[in-house]
């Protein structure tokens, strides 16, 4: 989909580390910073690192649905799932 995560240990919450500009997450308005608070309606919190990547996986040209929040707003954002590639 596009786009790399890290989780803030102490407190669990997730955020966008990096969206490059030629990939869905990017298209779809994802920024670096956002804190990523559900996907598909499950929250992300809890969920470990098999269980994020296993939900936010999918068939290229599927959409999945992120809720992120941006300086306290709350926003959806549908995204399509694209190719993997590897980070340069």
């Amino acid at each position: 989909m596009g786009a790399v995560f890290a989780r803030d240990n102490p407190s669990g919450r997730v955020f966008v580390r990096d969206a490059p500009s030629d990939m869905g997450a990017a298209h779809a308005g994802v920024m670096v910073g956002d804190e990523l608070v559900a996907v598909d309606g499950h929250p992300v919190n809890r969920m470990g690192p098999d269980d994020l990547h296993k939900i936010l996986s999918g068939r290229v040209g599927s959409k999945v649905v992120l809720q992120i929040k941006r300086n306290g707003e709350m926003k959806t954002l549908t995204v399509e799932r694209g190719p993997l590639r590897n980070p340069v």
